[in-house]
């Protein structure tokens, strides 16, 4: 069996079936159990930290069971020692992964603070950075470590930036073939790293390649995902001409759509206005804009919950002067967060909520659309994938412009809403 580990050669491991996960799940000592899926006959590790020691000489057996009105497995490994109870929260296997990931690096950056006294550790320009570091770190990890969070990805592991083969999750080329897409190890919304971008001059619309993070889970009619993510530019993003004669040229940021296709029904594109800095919502391959009147003047391209606390941008105003519109802030970390409920296919009923916000200040609403349509291209194909890019709708590839950059941390998938970070 691929991947059992030493689960597979160890003396009556425990063993218990999980019946909404569908795993046979197996402990056999530590912090790992093994979930065996029985038609692939293959496991996937999952580590916690701390967890019960090693397993008695003679092997666990009926030790270790499942309790389905608890939902929770329960092992009594001695009868001098504590007993032990988890609970895999439900999900699929890679959002199970992601938690217990999360809770290992929590628990690591946990140690570290408290072995500085709990109050700072250094960093590269002293205590306070370090305590900042540490503490923004944690409240990442306790963010996807809530109910309901289905995809956690800090970027601070280097092993995950290699190519990624389509379908996996992961980093894809630029339209050029090569990677444009690192890890950046010195500017981070936490942890040790975040994924950066690289659109250089002479290159094409497809300019730096992309992200693509699967969701896990499937969302189609009468259904809600949560979307987090922190977003970074560099000035040139927003000070300079792409080489559209028309001076339109849009960078996309994200898209929530149908694996694979991304242009389509089944799509919510967040992406920049030409030159003005100023980030809207559209779908339907960008035929259908989220704006107030359906689009018809007078209309709001942004539209906060209240004149007073969102964003509620005018058609044909100053985008670059009112103070109404919000623009991309270059060399902060932004935090855009995304409710996306979906009601029936082409009736009405649907309802897409956006928040953004800069350090030091609350996040604020800039997409308020209740009664939206949205549409589908085939039956089953729901909105399941996200990708983080800068695909550059009308490049010039002869413009030999200064190298920008844009950087992505924190991006968070779930079915509950996502607490606002604090750092």
């Amino acid at each position: 069996m691929h991947g059992c580990g030493p689960v597979r050669d160890a003396l009556y491991p425990g063993m218990a079936y999980d019946p909404d996960l569908k795993r046979v799940v197996l402990w056999a000592g530590g912090g790992t159990v093994y979930l065996l899926d029985p038609d692939t006959k293959s496991c996937a590790a999952v580590t916690y930290p701390g967890g019960p020691g090693t397993q008695q000489p003679n092997g666990t057996h009926g030790r270790f069971r499942y309790f389905p009105s608890l939902g929770l497995f329960a092992l009594v490994n001695d009868w001098q020692e504590d007993a032990w109870t988890l609970c895999l929260g439900g999900g699929s296997v890679a959002s199970i992964e992601a938690r217990a990931n999360a809770e290992r690096e929590r628990k690591k950056y946990e140690v570290e603070f408290k072995a500085h006294g709990g109050e700072a550790i250094k960093g590269p320009r002293g205590e306070a950075e370090g305590e900042r570091a540490a503490q923004a770190f944690l409240d990442f990890r306790k963010r996807c470590a809530a109910p309901g969070v289905l995809v956690c990805e800090g970027f601070d592991e280097p092993g995950r930036f290699v190519p990624a083969k389509s379908p996996s999750s992961g980093l894809y080329p630029a339209g050029s073939g090569s990677y444009k897409g690192t890890m950046d190890t010195a500017i981070t919304a936490s942890g040790s790293g975040s994924l950066r971008f690289e659109i250089n001059g002479k290159t094409s619309a497809n300019s730096a390649g992309f992200w693509r993070q699967a969701f896990g889970k499937s969302f189609g009619p009468n259904s809600t995902f949560f979307v987090q993510f922190r977003f970074r530019i560099s000035p040139e993003m927003v000070n300079q001409d792409w080489g559209d004669p028309s001076g339109n040229t849009s960078w996309k940021i994200a898209i929530f759509h149908y694996l694979p296709k991304t242009c389509g029904s089944v799509e919510l594109t967040t992406t920049n206005v030409g030159l003005d800095g100023l980030p809207i919502m559209y779908t339907d391959c960008g035929s259908r804009g989220l704006f107030t009147n359906a689009g018809t003047p007078p209309y709001l391209k942004q539209q906060g919950d209240t004149a007073k606390s969102g964003y509620n941008c005018s058609f044909g105003t100053n985008y670059k002067r009112d103070p109404r519109c919000f623009r991309f802030v270059p060399n902060v970390w932004m935090t855009f967060y995304y409710q996306v409920s979906i009601g029936d296919w082409g009736k009405p009923n649907s309802k897409i909520l956006a928040w953004v916000g800069v350090p030091g200040e609350p996040l604020r609403q800039w997409v308020n659309m209740w009664g939206f349509v949205l549409n589908y291209d085939d039956p089953g194909h729901n909105y399941d994938s996200v990708d983080l890019l800068n695909y550059m709708t009308g490049k010039s590839t002869s413009l030999d412009h200064p190298t920008a950059y844009a950087w992505y941390d924190e991006l968070i998938v779930s079915t509950q809403p996502i607490a606002v970070p604090q750092y």
